[in-house]
């Protein structure tokens, strides 16, 4: 699901600010691509290269307590990743459906306008609020499972009570997404 999450700011931004909808097969393509090849490369040379990769742990985590790296690398850089990625992407979204931003669609060329004053009356500029909504609900969901586990990883003792918060806030995103698409 991270992953996935990783892939959607990107290809929103291209295909809203450039104006090619459907037309970016091949960003799609590449992006899904890219998410296929990295987990059978984690999991098969994690796998394949390190004995006793593999290891029943607390919490679903199927990699060993000997490699914190490869847990921490494995999801929750992908974790941070989408968030990251979708803030800093779904902000010149957002002005560009609000009027202050101007793209050239030849090539990456953008240009910041703060005079025209402020579209947010526009029902189309309101419904594009959500792409700022949706990074803060991501970020309210990401930060107590990515605290928890990295203390776990870390070694440091975790409560079962936190560590299931933890889990059911992050579950909650999907649930999250609905009520942003609803709303």
């Amino acid at each position: 699901m991270t992953l996935v999450s990783s892939y959607l700011p990107p290809h929103s931004f291209v295909t809203t600010l450039w104006s090619v909808g459907i037309n970016a097969r091949g960003l799609s393509f590449g992006l899904v691509g890219f998410i296929c090849v990295f987990v059978v490369l984690r999991a098969g040379l994690g796998d394949g290269l390190n004995k006793n990769y593999e290891a029943p742990t607390p919490y679903w985590y199927w990699i060993s307590d000997r490699f914190n790296v490869e847990r921490m690398a494995g999801e929750y850089v992908w974790i941070w990743v989408a968030l990251f990625a979708s803030i800093v992407l779904n902000i010149p979204v957002f002005l560009w459906a609000t009027g202050h931003l101007f793209v050239d669609k030849k090539r990456p060329y953008f240009h910041l306008n703060f005079a025209n004053g402020s579209q947010l009356g526009n029902p189309n500029s309101r419904a594009t609020l959500r792409l700022l909504i949706y990074p803060v609900a991501y970020a309210l969901v990401v930060p107590p499972i990515s605290i928890a586990r990295w203390s776990r990883f870390s070694h440091h003792p975790v409560s079962s009570a936190v560590q299931f918060f933890g889990a059911s806030m992050f579950n909650l995103s999907g649930a999250v997404n609905v009520l942003l698409f609803l709303v």
